[in-house]
């Protein structure tokens, strides 16, 4: 296991220990952990960190959601490669902060974008546009 992964547990744990704190547990700051989902995952994986999400006391994850895996194709949007997050999430009552994540975008905007720099060569930003 890595070593931030370890240090996350221990917080959590320090955290959750009845008595260690006099903040009520109501009142502590919610303690979670970012999840990567990535195609060839198995659900047995996927389940496997929310369960461990959950015995560790953490209940939220942050799921980062891929443009390029969400859009594949121009207006063709496929959320089936998060599927099985948000089941093993509502199974061990994990909350999940969604956040969609360009990382880039996808091959047919890249296209788009060419095409509209090639036909708008005005266009500020365009490498095309020299000063003159």
């Amino acid at each position: 296991m890595s070593k931030v992964f370890l240090l996350t547990v221990l917080l959590a744990l320090i955290v959750t220990i009845p008595g260690l704190f006099v903040v009520d547990a109501a009142e502590r700051p919610l303690l979670g952990a970012q999840v990567w989902i990535e195609p060839g995952q198995t659900p047995e994986q996927i389940d496997g960190w929310f369960r461990e999400l959950a015995n560790s006391h953490m209940p939220v994850a942050r799921l980062f959601l891929m443009w390029t895996y969400l859009e594949p194709h121009l207006d063709q949007w496929d959320f089936s490669e998060y599927d099985e997050a948000f089941k093993a999430a509502e199974k061990y009552h994990v909350r999940i902060v969604a956040t969609l994540t360009p990382s880039g975008r996808p091959h047919f905007a890249e296209a788009m974008a060419l095409r509209v720099r090639v036909s708008c060569p005005s266009m500020p930003g365009n490498p095309r546009l020299r000063n003159t």
